[in-house]
């Protein structure tokens, strides 16, 4: 190979690393920092450019409930996206993870929330627009029937999600809780009218 040609093979490899590497937004809602989000954002805003999908997927995956700095985050990025286009995005689904063979599975932003054990992050999408009625808050109850995750039922109850609705494989949250047979959540459901 010559000297031109491995010149011109390093700036390819320099350039794809850059394009790979995390922005300053990335790299900060990877570690909860709310003052470089809250920063990264005021820059983007003031460059009148929106919100990345990226940043509010990956602002859902970093979702802890010993973590309120991850609940700020995804609160400051919904606030970040045009009132009128909130209810979209937290109806979106967004990319959850790599299974085998390469396939990746998608769910719902509410899904996401509840396999993470954030009712915080749920209180943050229903004071955003999600719908209670909706097919992913179904789904939402049925994964956190199979994770035992109370708060996050209680408040999809209250809010008027379904004790008793299918999800899209046509669980129920009853019915899941009696496969993981967890006791505490089939009474809690029990008592919320479940069947």
């Amino acid at each position: 190979m010559g000297r031109r040609m491995r010149g011109a093979l390093a700036a390819a490899v320099l350039v794809a690393a850059a394009a790979c590497a995390d922005s300053p937004l990335e790299v900060a809602i990877k570690a909860s920092d709310v003052e470089v989000v809250r920063a990264e954002l005021a820059s983007a805003s003031a460059a009148g450019k929106g919100l990345p999908q990226f940043a509010f997927e990956y602002a859902l995956w970093q979702l802890s409930p010993s973590e309120p700095r991850t609940t700020e985050i995804l609160k400051m990025l919904l606030a970040h996206v045009p009132k009128g286009e909130r209810a979209a995005l937290v109806h979106s689904t967004v990319a959850t993870n790599r299974g085998t063979k390469g396939r990746i599975y998608y769910a719902a932003p509410v899904e996401v929330a509840a396999r993470r054990w954030s009712p915080d992050g749920v209180r943050v999408l229903l004071d955003n627009g999600l719908i209670a009625a909706s097919d992913a808050v179904q789904g939402a109850l049925v994964d956190a029937a199979a994770n035992g995750c109370d708060p996050v039922i209680t408040m999809l109850l209250d809010a008027g999600a379904s004790a008793n609705g299918p999800d899209s494989d046509n669980d129920t949250p009853l019915a899941m809780a009696r496969r993981v047979n967890n006791q505490t959540t089939i009474a809690l459901l029990q008592a919320r009218g479940a069947r």
